[in-house]
């Protein structure tokens, strides 16, 4: 009789194998960390980030906005801060108002040359957007000018960092994430606004806050990002109404996948925030317009209305009338030729034009239409989004698609840019194309743009300023402003861009 093969006595555990396997789980939480002691690129990737970002944030906080020429729409912001900072803290303007913007003793310029105002039943008031302003107002009655401003605009800068990197870890890893943050912010005309007293970065963050918010709620359905994105669109909308057609197709989406709960939600915090937003402009049109951009509007430089001693008029101008039936017919029927032709210079163009303004954006486009069968649907309607808000400008405002006269690059873009790193993420591109496409737009940037780069404080003023490579593109001649590109901001005269 066969006997039976004894049964081995368990081996007992090893404590030593215990700990290990106690301690992986928490390893696989967290792969972005193993990958950067794996992987010397990420590792390096990250530091370029912060060191570039940590050099560019001494400057921004040190910049002094008053030992500079007042050029652009700079006057609207700084005076409805001052005017919601002191006495009686509201938006109307008066004496008192003046005297708050003499008092930043801002050599030769005593009064707030091209501001935008509007009449109304108590006398003067603002007629820009405002939200930029309430942002700036806390910081800059604590701290004064420019330290105040300085630190909000650094702040805006750091915030566009941080949301280029939390959409782009959505769904990417590894070296892309830095180094398309890199490319984003630094390689393009995006940390240019962050000197001067300018809105464009604002509404850059706010578009931020829109996209990380719907591609997360669309990933993880927790009603508080959705709550982010439909806030911040309300307040997008009521700043600047042509953002509804890039922001509508993600927005669309949010609201196709939500639940009924949800939904009702998002449209109630949208409806909200907006109501509430518009409440100003309303009180101070007496009720004729619920935009900065409607109703009578005045162009004042120089001299001021409410100036006790002022003896010019101001301009009025009005651009309510481009929303009308008829302004878009006239354009669809008669400026499709310029339009074909601001499409090469929006692309290409030497001043605004992708290329040079915002290379990563052009070259996460080609990368992105390359492989269109692989797009997330966040993706997708991101850039239908773009498509739409690019294509509205172009054929409604072939003139002047990127912001008029005093403009560092297309900042009308860069107002919407975050929703480019929506498709670089989603759209499936390969990382080692993405990483390369990154650092692609950041040489590209350094050859055209180095002037810039070295010296961004004066880069508003020195429009005209050009790099050899950079004047072989061509020239954008049929645009409003154009005589900036020629001579520069200094000595050439103001066009008015509304």
């Amino acid at each position: 009789m066969t006997r039976p093969h004894a049964i081995p006595p368990a081996v007992p555990a090893d404590p030593v194998d215990d700990v290990s396997a106690a301690t992986a789980a928490p390893r696989r939480r967290r792969p972005d960390l193993d990958a950067v002691r794996r992987d010397p690129v990420t590792a390096v990737a990250w530091a370029a980030l912060v060191i570039v970002t940590g050099w560019t944030l001494w400057g921004t906080l040190t910049h002094d906005f008053r030992s500079q020429e007042l050029v652009g729409d700079q006057s609207s912001p700084i005076l409805q801060t001052l005017s919601m900072a002191h006495s009686p803290h509201d938006l109307a303007y008066d004496v008192r108002d003046l005297q708050a913007w003499r008092a930043l003793e801002w050599e030769h310029f005593p009064n707030p040359n091209g501001l935008y105002s509007q009449r109304w039943s108590g006398g003067w008031a603002f007629a820009k957007p405002y939200a930029y302003s309430l942002t700036t107002t806390p910081p800059y009655r604590v701290l004064g000018a420019p330290v105040g401003f300085a630190v909000v605009n650094s702040a805006l800068l750091l915030a566009t960092v941080a949301l280029v990197v939390a959409i782009a870890r959505t769904w990417l890893r590894g070296p892309a994430v830095p180094l398309l943050a890199l490319a984003f912010t630094f390689a393009s005309n995006a940390h240019l606004h962050a000197y001067p007293i300018v809105v464009d970065l604002f509404l850059c963050v706010g578009t931020g806050l829109f996209a990380l918010g719907a591609v997360r709620y669309l990933e993880r359905r927790h009603l508080g990002w959705g709550l982010v994105a439909f806030a911040a669109a309300a307040v997008l909308l009521s700043e600047k109404l042509p953002m509804l057609v890039a922001l509508a197709p993600l927005g669309a989406l949010v609201l196709a996948r939500a639940s009924w709960r949800d939904r009702a939600a998002l449209v109630g915090v949208l409806v909200a925030v907006f109501a509430a937003a518009v409440v100003p402009y309303l009180h101070y049109s007496d009720g004729a317009s619920w935009t900065a951009y409607g109703g009578e509007r005045y162009y004042a430089y120089a001299q001021v209305p409410f100036d006790p001693d002022s003896t010019v008029e101001p301009l009025r101008v009005s651009t309510d009338e481009t929303i009308t039936l008829a302004y878009i017919r006239e354009q669809l029927g008669t400026g499709l030729g310029d339009s074909a032709r601001s499409a090469v210079y929006y692309l290409v163009g030497r001043h605004v034009g992708l290329l040079v303004a915002f290379p990563v954006a052009l070259l996460v486009g080609i990368l992105a239409l390359a492989q269109p069968r692989r797009w997330r649907h966040e993706a997708v309607a991101a850039g239908l989004g773009i498509l739409a808000y690019v294509g509205l400008y172009l054929l409604l405002f072939p003139d002047n698609f990127y912001g008029g006269g005093q403009a560092m690059g297309n900042r009308y873009f860069l107002q919407i840019a975050p929703l480019v790193v929506v498709v670089a993420a989603g759209a499936r591109i390969p990382e080692r194309r993405l990483v390369g496409a990154s650092i692609a737009a950041i040489a590209l940037s350094l050859v055209l743009q180095w002037p810039h780069h070295v010296n961004p404080q004066e880069a508003l003023l020195e429009l005209d300023r050009t790099t050899a490579v950079q004047r072989w593109l061509p020239f954008e001649s049929n645009q409003l402003g154009a005589d900036y590109w020629r001579c520069g901001v200094g000595v050439c005269p103001a066009d008015d861009d509304g």
